[in-house]
């Protein structure tokens, strides 16, 4: 009879418990969305303020193109989808878009001090001059991330293989994502005002 008491109690408590937990963790998903999009509009503002449209355009681009491909390779391999996920894609956020700024600030760099030297070219060479720099931050992270994975436990695996999928996506991102969208951008602005220039001159005449 004890037995059964003791049994019914654990049972209301682990029921109270499941009953309190799921509005819990809709919750704090709920905030983690909120925060998540607010630390990409926040992203993308200083970046328009710092550097110019298209450089905050590529920036968005590329930010969700780590994303998106980052959660269809968690969806591919049959994952779930959880709060720790949640804070790993946050955390491949912060890390592309700080990535493809410090490609886009040599950049900007390069555009101030070369003179008669083409977009292309100045983008060429901030790309090889920061390449070095990409490679042994993005390896650095993937040799802890892979010791993390195989030393960390089952626990950490999912958090793990996401940072790791994240920082090899983020790093090609921020070279062959982000500065061709900046190029093309520029390109195709200016072959609008060309073609714009003889209407205007007819418009004058």
């Amino acid at each position: 009879m004890w037995r059964r008491a003791s049994f019914r109690r654990r049972n209301r408590a682990g029921r109270n418990f499941s009953l309190f937990a799921a509005p819990r963790a809709r919750a704090i998903e709920s905030r983690n969305c909120s925060t998540k999009n607010f630390r990409r509009r926040s992203s993308a503002s200083s970046v328009t303020v710092r550097f110019e449209f298209a450089f905050a355009l590529a920036a968005i681009i590329a930010l969700l193109h780590d994303v998106i491909l980052t959660i269809g390779a968690f969806a591919l391999f049959g994952r779930e989808l959880s709060l720790i996920i949640v804070g790993a894609v946050l955390t491949i956020a912060g890390y592309s878009i700080n990535d493809t700024i410090v490609v886009f600030d040599r950049i900007r760099e390069g555009m101030r001090t070369t003179n008669g030297g083409s977009l292309q070219f100045i983008m060429n060479r901030a790309i090889n001059e920061t390449l070095g720099r990409t490679i042994l931050t993005g390896g650095t992270t993937v040799l802890s991330t892979l010791a993390l994975y195989f030393l960390g436990g089952p626990v950490l695996h999912d958090f793990a293989f996401t940072i790791l999928v994240g920082i090899l996506v983020g790093t090609y991102s921020s070279i062959f994502v982000a500065s061709p969208i900046v190029l093309w951008w520029s390109r195709w602005k200016g072959k609008k005002h060309i073609e714009s220039q003889p209407e205007t001159a007819l418009a004058v005449r």
